[in-house]
């Protein structure tokens, strides 16, 4: 088909009446605004011809064309795939010969008696146009076409009934079925929670959309592949309510994730054995050595005999403290959640380390509102603070420390942030930094965030941390409201 946006234009006229074409012909050239070639076919078999070469930019078809009718030549060029628009031509109205020719293909239809030269003016500028918006549509249907099928994520539509209507090659192979198969099909049957799709379809009912809900599919030979499922209301040409969805599978992914939580959990758990081992080591040593020196002594030195008595005493109560301690970091804490002013209980909090502040000349900065209360057992809550506020003090410079304490009401959040500006960490050491036992200090025995982070959970608080060598470290604090 030539291209309609620059004339001259090429138009067939096809009758098997010459006077009648020479009417045709006579008013399509007293049209303004257009040129015209016209040309003229006097029979179905030679206009079939003409328009298998494609040289023509509009048609005009009798109706009457001896055995056949204009209706029959343009259902044949369809299936020919001659892209042509056609108008049709009819000897009277005839209202059920026009519905046909309309649904066969035919862009308009006029009957000989009342042809005018607006009439002609108006239905060829109505074919052109009608010709422009349909081939942008088909180009936006095969640019959708070709994006549906070569997409790496699942695509399908559903109808108002929630059945597949369409879906793509993705979506075949995740749910192994072909696309006559999958046709149809209620859309609930293609996922592992019948009751869940129906929910989240019920929500793009109400809100038009639903973005990167987590579901499965659940296949054929039962396995499951995990995704996320974006769901959109659209509407076709005809009005009619649909569904689209895209399913991104993250299956893949999530077993990644999970080898590498399975590896990070193993590493977690043997620094932990090595940890504790070299807590428990020293003081055990000294209980040995002690023991063995209690072996050799003469039965009369109770001197000596006191010291390593003394020595043992004093190292079983060290590994006693150490494995109380440890428990203590892991226990789930029992709690009592009141509403308590957020300002009030920091202030609390900072009474506890007043003179580390008070030595080390930290500088205070605080932002609180008065308002802002959250739900806390005040008196455990206190003693995590206080973990917070001891960490961010030791890992300050006297004189030059500088901490920070903001209380910020979010929508869904109330956050506490306690910001220094001491030696800062790297994300290595800031990744395990709640492990028990882990600590950077020279002195410190790493139990203290590790209790403080057990305190939190029991309040449903989350910790998110930030933190530079050498330009300090923020902990964010997130309560649920």
């Amino acid at each position: 088909m030539l291209s309609i946006t620059e004339q001259p234009f090429n138009i067939l006229v096809v009758d098997d009446d010459e006077d009648d074409f020479f009417i045709t012909s006579s008013l399509l050239k007293e049209i303004e605004h257009y040129q015209f070639n016209i040309f003229w076919s006097s029979s179905y078999k030679t206009a079939l011809q003409e328009l298998q070469n494609s040289s023509y930019h509009l048609v005009f078809a009798d109706y009457r064309l001896g055995a056949k009718t204009g209706a029959d030549l343009i259902e044949e060029a369809i299936i020919n795939g001659i892209d042509i628009p056609i108008i049709l031509l009819t000897g009277n109205g005839n209202v059920e010969i026009d519905k046909a020719a309309m649904e066969k293909g035919a862009y308009d239809y006029l009957i000989k008696s009342d042809i005018t030269l607006h009439s002609l003016e108006r239905s060829v500028r109505y074919a052109f146009t009608r010709y422009k918006s349909l081939k942008a549509l088909q180009k936006s249907e095969n640019k959708y076409r070709t994006m549906f099928e070569n997409s790496k994520d699942a695509m399908f539509t559903v109808n108002e009934a929630f059945e597949v209507v369409d879906a793509n090659d993705i979506t075949l192979q995740i749910i192994g079925l072909d696309k006559t198969q999958v046709t149809g099909v209620p859309i609930n049957e293609l996922f592992k929670n019948n009751h869940e799709i129906q929910q989240l379809f019920q929500q793009v009912i109400e809100l038009n959309e639903l973005i990167d809900a987590e579901t499965e599919i659940q296949t054929l030979d039962g396995r499951e592949h995990s995704g996320l499922l974006t769901i959109t209301k659209e509407k076709d040409a005809d009005a009619k309510v649909y569904y689209q969805c895209v399913f991104h599978d993250i299956t893949e992914l999530k077993k990644a994730e999970q080898a590498n939580l399975l590896a990070e959990k193993f590493e977690a758990t043997q620094r932990f054995v090595k940890m504790l081992a070299h807590e428990i080591r020293n003081p055990l040593n000294n209980i040995l050595l002690s023991i063995e020196g209690l072996s050799v002594l003469p039965a009369t030195d109770t001197a000596n005999k006191e010291i390593y008595t003394d020595i043992v005493q004093r190292n079983s109560l060290r590994i006693n403290d150490l494995i109380g301690q440890l428990l203590e970091s892991f226990k789930i804490v029992d709690i009592e959640l009141r509403k308590a002013n957020a300002k009030d209980l920091i202030q609390d909090a900072l009474v506890s380390v007043y003179d580390r502040l008070t030595l080390k000349r930290v500088t205070m900065r605080k932002e609180m509102d008065e308002l802002v209360t959250i739900k806390a057992d005040e008196e455990k809550l206190k003693l995590a603070l206080i973990n917070f506020f001891v960490n961010a003090i030791e890992a300050m410079e006297e004189n030059e420390g500088i901490l920070t304490i903001i209380v910020v009401e979010k929508q869904n959040t109330i956050d506490i942030i306690i910001k220094d500006n001491g030696c800062g960490m790297d994300e290595s050491q800031a990744q395990r930094l709640f492990e028990p036992y882990f600590t950077t200090k020279r002195t410190g025995v790493g139990l203290g965030l590790s209790s403080a982070m057990a305190i939190l959970r029991s309040h449903n608080a989350t910790v998110d941390i930030e933190s530079e060598p050498g330009k300090g470290t923020q902990f964010t604090i997130s309560f649920p409201k």
